[in-house]
């Protein structure tokens, strides 16, 4: 079976960890949904030009309510590359330990 991860990565090794890690994640249009909060709110990981974004989204993904980008591009506060897979890790993970209150750890800019 192919990790449901894999393409977007482009690192079998890293896709198959991450399903480990968060084996509910199920892909949607544009990323993936990984958690329900409740409620009809939803949290997912969408990918966006230059980072990914783990979303808040009300009714079933027909609106976002808030975002947090993790910038896939770069260099951190420490001086370490940032890459789109240093990013999607960053955001799956953060997205999946994240109750949904507040902002999760670790983003870079809240985009709204």
């Amino acid at each position: 079976m192919t990790p449901r991860l894999v393409q977007e990565s482009g690192a079998p090794a890293l896709a198959s960890v991450l399903d480990e890690l968060v084996p509910n994640a199920i892909p949607i249009d544009g990323g993936w949904h990984i958690k329900d909060l409740g409620g009809g709110r939803c949290v997912d990981v969408m990918k966006m030009l230059f980072n990914y974004r783990i979303v808040t989204s009300g009714n079933g993904h027909v609106f976002a309510e808030h975002g947090w980008c993790y910038f896939g591009h770069g260099v951190d506060d420490d001086g370490k590359l940032r890459t789109m897979q240093t990013a999607l890790v960053a955001a799956v993970l953060a997205a999946a330990a994240w109750n949904g209150v507040g902002s999760p750890d670790g983003y870079d800019k809240q985009a709204f």
